[in-house]
């Protein structure tokens, strides 16, 4: 049985991040930010959410894989993840970044920012932490940032069009860079290269 979302997801619209509200470009710089960033409160519910972290929730690697990756680290992780939380509610620092390896090929950085006192909640930035299976491949094929991004999502399983929806770029585009790693890594299909990549 796949484990549910340690998480419980709440329209963001419920979020008032202060007593007043966001100003414009404040939630424009929020939902436009390139990393994945939710709002969530001391017990764990998400709050609110910008468009990378729903980009990531609909992605394979959302939630019930989070929730399979913390569960088979043995729940060290989550309790963790929720206890940082709790403290950085409560004292109002910022955590130490946590490192969560949901697999050998996605593994993830964790920064817990308190919000304020008045609010209860904390902002969670996920960054995707490039593999050293990833970077053996860039360094191999001598791949761009963006072909690697490509690259890697590709081999983490995920589709073209998902690929062009989290990098924010066009279908065209992800198919682009897939052709030059396919012209650096001398393969001449997706297959090929996931199997470059990951034999690498």
């Amino acid at each position: 049985m796949v484990p549910s979302s340690p998480w419980s997801v709440r329209p963001a619209a419920a979020f008032v991040p202060s007593p007043a509200q966001p100003s414009a470009l404040e939630a424009v710089c929020f939902e436009r930010h390139p990393d994945a960033q939710l709002v969530v409160s001391a017990d764990g519910d998400i709050v609110a959410t910008n468009r990378a972290a729903r980009a990531l929730v609909e992605s394979e690697r959302g939630p019930r894989a989070l929730a399979e990756g913390l569960l088979a680290a043995g729940g060290d992780s989550l309790r963790e993840l929720r206890e940082q939380i709790a403290a950085s509610i409560r004292t109002q620092c910022v955590g130490p970044e946590l490192v969560i390896a949901l697999r050998a090929e996605f593994t993830c950085s964790v920064d817990v920012i308190p919000l304020g006192a008045e609010t209860a909640h904390a902002l969670l930035i996920v960054r995707r932490r490039e593999s050293r299976a990833a970077r053996c491949a860039r360094e191999r094929f001598g791949f761009t940032r963006a072909e690697q991004q490509v690259a890697d999502r590709l081999a983490s399983g995920l589709t073209v069009p998902l690929i062009a929806r989290q990098l924010e770029i066009s279908i065209e585009t992800v198919r682009c860079h897939l052709k030059q790693a396919f012209v650096k890594a001398g393969v001449h299909r997706q297959a090929e290269l996931v199997a470059a990549l990951l034999n690498g």
